[in-house]
């Protein structure tokens, strides 16, 4: 039974039990804003009845309490600029006076005045709005309740008044808190139920007496439900109109915590049930019950109404993004996921399905595909194990069934803008509102207040929680699905990021999935979360061993083709990797990647296969001992040196000016290229940018003495020294050559072949490889001496510089931390 039958079956009762005349139930055109509602004359008051009485003790209980004082009056002036439209100057900046009677009478007349107002506005609105089929479909609902109610018992003025007042907020979802709206639906759709409370259970002519205890304590909690019913009205029209009426509202206080005020409401609900059941007879029960029931499905499809209307307006608005939104986007964006992803899979040979379709009839994963109570999924494993493919594997499945609703991060340790916490969280962020542009007024709403630098100041990690935690909050987001791939590559603030990421899954119905190496630190914040979920890869030694094997397969193949093998070398590689394998993925690719290299024919395929051990490390320190016996061993350990202890990823042109033992080939970077490539299978190049291939490859190297004799820190100390030498031979006035003072940076164009090429990473983290060296290299005269000269002949430019890469922020902090390190000397 709908709201209209159940405010017809709430009219006819009333009909028999009062002496009243209500009109007739609207019509079905009128119901669905084709026409205006037939609007009654106010009737004359007829004498007070029980419920009536009830509401006006309510409500005067409000007017009188101390600290509800304000929002009442609050309220009262907002219902009288509805009276008296006049009195509302067009600013709001003038005060309003309050014309609502203290009478109950008189206010009741006020009240249902209101209700006739509010319903005649709501036709209007729904004649102008009439092409608008999603707006119709959620206003008429409302207003048929309301119309066909307040027929059925016009004494219920005071309460309806309230909710007309806040129709808006119902018929405008984006406007409003969700949490607001979701407890105006309840309260408007058990309207019957508050009403019939007394009726039903508070019977003045009921002949026992023994009950009379029972029914004073059930009038007042009836009457604590209505005084609540009522505040909640009264803060959501003070809510909504607070902006038209900036003098009087400026001192009230703050109205928020909606959920906990409908739980009050719901509180007190329960309350007047229980002691309705002590007394009352089975057929009031169930007629209440019936009644409940009824009520909760009428607040089901009003919220689905409603949640179906702001889907359909997001996908209207991503046709149509206002050049603030994009702006806004621009300056949020610090990478795209989705092109992140896809130059890893292509960077490790592609994703092979058989590698990761297991997962997909794993217990744990199928767990938290399907519980709602536990979502969170912890995938854990060792370097190697393949976890990235498989995330990468997983975004692909979940895909096919929800393709909007997946949104991932590739945390990467060798990648400055990608290894922070507040990085993970402007990736989803951006992710997020680039797919569902109506969440983008959760950002705009700070970053209209404060600029870019909402995103990357000192306060940065704070308000991108808050933007994110509000647009899980939004109802549209619920069974989104977030993935965050590598946590341990994740270097700053990871403590703040899962901590997050456990409140969220907990406080939220979006779920979650993150992937980490077994990190002793990782896995004691994860403990403590009970409602999670774990993949552990070494606990799936079946499922891995046959991911492992489907992938030798793979490789082997491609190795097949490309060096030409006979069968019987074929067979021989592949029997190779699969027992000495050991269920990990990388130990594959690297022993691949050395039999695909041109210097290893056909026929040097099983000695130099046999040369391979089994397990990660030892096939490390092979190929270490390789480099070491070359002929270009002082030149590789060089380069082992530098990348490992950079903080990013260098360019060719940058490696060759970063020690002096690369000196002679920044002339030469095809040569340089090709030493690299010779450095084992450490590192790859894209783009003219040497990386590592894996984050254990950093880890192993860093524990190797040949590579650094005298320790990290005199390495970092190496790469300082190089740095001030490059600069100071570079670096100088008018990089740009642009002649001309007077333009905005974003009017600078970077030359084609620009000499920032050259000096931007020695630019960027000159202070941080000082700040890695040690105590005795920082207060060294000769340190003092080069820092002198640098800041004394080439800080301008050096600030100049830092301005044309747009790192201004980091050059502040770089000053900061060097005037820290040698003050820190001094004392």
């Amino acid at each position: 039974m709908g709201l209209r039958d159940r405010f017809g079956k709430l009219s006819s009762k009333l009909t028999k039990s009062r002496a009243t005349s209500p009109a007739p139930p609207a019509s079905a055109s009128s119901a669905f804003g084709q026409h205006p509602p037939e609007v009654h004359q106010p009737t004359p008051q007829p004498p007070e009845s029980l419920p009536e009485r009830l509401w006006n003790e309510a409500y005067d209980e409000l007017k009188n309490s101390e600290s509800k004082q304000t929002i009442v009056e609050a309220y009262e002036k907002v219902l009288s600029s509805q009276l008296q439209p006049a009195t509302v100057s067009s600013d709001g900046s003038a005060d309003v006076p309050n014309i609502v009677a203290s009478d109950p009478n008189a206010r009741w007349r006020q009240m249902e005045r209101l209700v006739q107002v509010g319903l005649e506005k709501t036709a209007k609105d729904a004649d102008r709005k009439q092409k608008v089929n999603q707006w119709l479909e959620m206003i008429n609902p409302l207003k048929q309740a309301i119309s066909t109610g307040i027929k059925a018992a016009p004494q219920a003025a005071v309460p309806w008044a309230g909710i007309c007042c806040a129709l808006e907020i119902l018929s405008s979802p984006l406007t409003e808190p969700k949490k607001n709206r979701d407890g105006m639906t309840h309260v408007l759709t058990r309207m019957e139920w508050y009403w019939e409370l007394s009726r039903l259970l508070l019977d003045e002519d009921r002949p026992s007496n023994s009950s009379r205890p029972l029914q004073a304590q059930l009038e007042k909690h009836v009457i604590s439900l209505y005084g609540k019913l009522l505040l909640y009205e009264m803060k959501s029209v003070v809510l909504y109109h607070r902006s038209r009426f900036g003098v009087f509202m400026r001192d009230l206080p703050k109205l928020d915590d909606w959920e906990t005020q409908l739980n009050e409401i719901k509180d007190a609900e329960s309350a007047v049930e229980r002691d309705a059941s002590q007394y009352n007879t089975l057929e009031m029960r169930t007629t209440l019950q019936d009644i409940s029931a009824s009520a909760r499905v009428s607040e089901r499809k009003l919220h689905d109404i409603f949640l179906e209307h702001k889907q359909q307006d997001a996908w209207q608005r991503k046709d149509r993004l206002e050049e603030k939104d994009n702006e806004c986007l621009r300056d949020l964006r610090i990478t795209n996921p989705q092109d992140d992803k896809e130059t890893i899979v292509k960077a490790k040979g592609g994703l092979l399905t058989e590698s990761y379709r297991w997962v997909i009839e794993n217990e744990s994963y199928k767990q938290w595909i399907k519980d709602n109570d536990n979502r969170l999924l912890w995938i854990k494993g060792n370097p190697g194990k393949g976890k990235t493919m498989l995330i990468s594997g997983i975004i692909n499945e979940l895909q096919v069934s929800a393709p909007d609703n997946v949104f991932y991060f590739f945390c990467q340790a060798a990648e400055p803008r990608l290894r922070t916490a507040t990085a993970v969280l402007r990736g989803l962020i951006w992710f997020l509102a680039r797919t569902r542009p109506d969440l983008i007024s959760y950002i705009r709403k700070e970053y209209d207040q404060a600029g870019k630098e909402i995103f990357s100041d000192h306060n940065a990690w704070q308000a991108l929680s808050n933007i994110l935690s509000a647009m899980l909050d939004d109802e549209t987001t619920d069974g989104c699905m977030f993935v965050i791939d590598a946590l341990d590559e994740c270097t700053v603030d990871r403590d703040e990021l899962i901590t997050l990421v456990c409140r969220l899954s907990s406080a939220y119905k979006s779920k979650w999935i993150v992937s980490s190496r077994n990190c002793p630190e990782i896995e004691a914040q994860l403990d403590g979360v009970t409602s999670k979920l774990r993949l552990h890869l070494e606990l799936n030694h079946a499922a891995i061993t046959n991911a492992v094997q489907n992938f030798v397969t793979r490789k082997v193949e491609d190795l097949a083709k490309k060096k030409r093998y006979t069968e019987s070398i074929r067979d021989a590689v592949q029997k190779h990797l699969l027992s000495n394998a050991n269920d990990t993925f990388l130990w594959v690719s690297l022993v691949c990647e050395e039999l695909g290299r041109h210097d290893v024919l056909r026929h040097h395929t099983l000695k130099v296969l046999e040369s391979f051990p089994a397990g990660l490390d030892k096939l490390y320190q092979r190929m270490i001992a390789q480099v070491l016996d070359s002929r270009d061993k002082d030149i590789c350990k060089a380069i082992l040196a530098v990348v490992t202890v950079a903080f990013e990823p260098l360019t060719l042109t940058e490696l060759a000016v970063s020690d002096g033992r690369l000196a002679i080939f920044d002339s030469d970077l095809e040569t340089l290229s090709s030493i690299v490539y010779s450095c084992g299978s450490f590192f790859a190049i894209r783009d003219n940018v040497v990386y590592a291939v894996h984050q254990s490859v950093n880890d192993f190297l860093q524990t190797v003495p040949d590579i650094f004799p005298s320790g990290l820190a005199q390495q970092h100390y190496s790469v300082f020294l190089s740095s001030m030498d490059i600069m100071q031979r570079k670096l100088h006035r008018d990089f740009y050559s642009v002649n001309d003072t007077g333009l905005y940076l974003d009017e600078i164009l970077k030359p084609p072949s620009s000499p920032l090429d050259v000096t931007r990473y020695s630019c960027i983290y000159w202070v941080d490889h000082l700040h890695k060296s040690t105590s005795e290299a920082i207060q060294s005269p000769s340190t003092r001496a080069a820092i002198e000269l640098f800041l004394n002949t080439k800080y301008l430019y050096w600030l100049e510089s830092m301005s044309l890469l747009r790192c201004v922020s980091v050059a502040i902090k770089a000053i900061r931390k060097l005037g820290s390190d040698l003050v820190c000397i001094d004392g």
